[in-house]
């Protein structure tokens, strides 16, 4: 067991370090840091549970959206699964989706989970997954808070003074929440998948984009072009779309584009053992990089520090759909759970300003992530990619910013009203 915690650490520590492209020398300082500290660990002793609750918070320092550790099957095996899932919404902590009986609770604050006040409940869920982004780390953490909280029950006291206990379930459980009480009484429904919901809302075409991960939505997305056409605008709703197939996203694009179009600034990281060897000679103690002018020698000494990137543009072109709609005016909405995949649709249309983009900064986690499978059975998932919009404009950890900021309140929720979707229908397109 030693042994092999040893080297999945090891593996961690230096996969990471080849691979992750947004290393600075201070990070690369407090990642050999905290492995060491938990090499010691590892050393006196740990369960797996315990192994890899402190292999979430190494990863998690990375401070990026796609770089995670995956349990083991072991472990999951034993887990049950929490029927209810929580957001934060202004500064309270909530139940967003929730299966019968637990549906009346919804957006009631809380004040404690298990004896635990709201902050220490997500200080230790944000700690293993992405401090960045609270509401994305809930959803990540949905599957495993038994992992987490070593719990098969959550204790629940509002803020009104009423106390629920909700038992874990065997079965991890589908939330399935009501999208057509959102569109009034003016509409029309084409379709409704999984993946994809496509309505006529007035004189506006609507398509629901729940997630990147059906090549089968493609298709049915272009079934209705004629539909489409006959419509003012076009409204995209990518909110609480965690991504997926980026190539999905790019296809359903091509439609507004009537040629190749960009889609992102890649940067990986580069390693060559000719330019570390011959960096190495410069490596005196007299030797200062940071007055380094001469590019060649700068690249050995980035490279070094595992911070020489090469960059590229790419592009993408689907011939079957370009043009089709390329006059249609559209409009996107999006939120903190617009994710990945999901943040690559809407920065497609960013770039140039085809689109009006409705909401919230977006997550601000694209890559492509890698992925290395561990003695002790999890793997872990690493960004390999930096990427930014192809202008170089940063969304990492930053998000896709809206045109108009808009997000719905507590009260909203509470009320079941959608004031985001009901102003974009609302909206006179000029």
């Amino acid at each position: 067991m030693i042994a092999s915690q040893l080297s999945d650490v090891l593996k961690i520590y230096h996969q990471g370090l080849n691979v992750f492209p947004y290393w600075t020398d201070e990070l690369i300082e407090k990642w050999e840091k905290e492995t060491i500290s938990l090499l010691e660990k590892v050393q006196q002793g740990l369960t797996l549970n315990v192994f890899y609750k402190e292999l979430q918070q190494l990863s998690s320092m990375l401070e990026d959206g796609h770089t995670l550790i995956y349990l083991p099957d072991k472990i999951k095996a034993e887990l049950t699964y929490s029927p209810v899932s929580f957001r934060a919404i202004e500064g309270q902590l909530v139940i967003d989706a929730a299966n019968h009986p637990w549906s009346d609770f919804m957006y009631q604050p809380i004040k404690d989970i298990n004896q635990m006040s709201v902050n220490e409940f997500l200080d230790e869920v944000g700690k293993r997954y992405w401090r960045n982004s609270i509401n994305l780390s809930l959803k990540m953490a949905q599957g495993s808070y038994a992992f987490l909280f070593q719990t098969t029950s959550f204790l629940i006291e509002f803020e009104n003074g009423q106390q629920i206990n909700i038992p874990f379930v065997f079965d991890r459980p589908a939330f399935n929440k009501s999208y057509q009480a959102s569109l009034g009484e003016d509409y029309r429904v084409f379709l409704e998948e999984e993946a994809i919901s496509i309505y006529q809302v007035g004189n506006k075409a609507l398509v629901k984009l729940r997630h990147f991960m059906s090549e089968e939505m493609v298709s049915l997305f272009y079934e209705y072009v004629p539909m489409y056409l006959e419509s003012e605008e076009l409204i995209f709703d990518v909110r609480d779309n965690g991504g997926g197939n980026s190539c999905l996203a790019d296809a359903i694009t091509q439609a507004f584009y009537e040629g190749e179009f960009e889609t992102e600034q890649v940067s990986t990281q580069v390693i060559d053992g000719g330019d570390i060897a011959s960096g190495m000679i410069l490596m005196t103690q007299e030797y200062q990089p940071e007055n380094e002018s001469d590019n060649e020698l700068l690249k050995m000494v980035k490279m070094l520090g595992h911070q020489y990137l090469e960059t590229r543009i790419e592009t993408t072109h689907y011939e079957a759909y370009k043009g089709l709609l390329k006059e249609l005016p559209v409009t996107i909405l999006q939120d903190e759970l617009t994710y990945s995949s999901a943040e690559n649709f809407v920065i497609n249309f960013a770039n140039t300003g085809r689109a009006t983009i409705i909401g919230f900064p977006t997550a601000g986690s694209t890559g492509q992530p890698a992925v290395f499978s561990l003695k002790t059975g999890g793997l872990f998932l690493v960004t390999a990619k930096k990427v930014a919009f192809p202008s170089g404009k940063k969304h990492h950890n930053v998000g896709v910013k809206p045109d108009t900021q808009l997000t719905n309140s507590l009260e909203d929720y509470q009320h079941q009203l959608d004031t985001v979707l009901a102003y974009a229908l609302k909206r006179s397109i000029k």
